[in-house]
């Protein structure tokens, strides 16, 4: 976890505590009360954590984070979710769909041409 102009920016491995639960413990620990963003793995993926879904993305959306980065473990019911609730805050950590990502998450190598590497 980090602070940014006092906001929080957290990392999670694998979730398993809950995101929402992480992200509040890290504010109860700070002392910050805002959100700039979730990096990391979620804990949502498949049909035994398919009810946590939209209660996780409640309380995510009512802490109105700038950015989530979805990570492994995050499933693709959750990511959709996501970006229907937080449209413009989702961008995803993997390469292959980097292009579907808002522009400021883009590193510059992967907008460069494959002959300029």
């Amino acid at each position: 976890m980090a602070t940014l102009r006092q906001s929080l920016v957290v990392l999670t491995g694998c979730g398993h505590a809950g995101a929402a639960n992480i992200v509040r413990h890290a504010m109860r620990l700070t002392g910050v009360d805002r959100l700039h963003g979730l990096i990391g793995g979620l804990h949502l993926s498949g049909p035994a954590f398919e009810p946590v879904i939209a209660p996780t993305v409640d309380a995510l959306t009512g802490l109105d984070p700038a950015l989530i980065m979805p990570g492994h473990c995050s499933g693709w019911r959750a990511q959709h979710t996501l970006a229907a609730a937080l449209p413009g805050a989702l961008a995803t950590t993997q390469l292959r769909h980097l292009r579907h990502a808002r522009r400021r998450v883009i590193p510059k190598w992967c907008t460069e041409s494959s002959s300029r590497r």
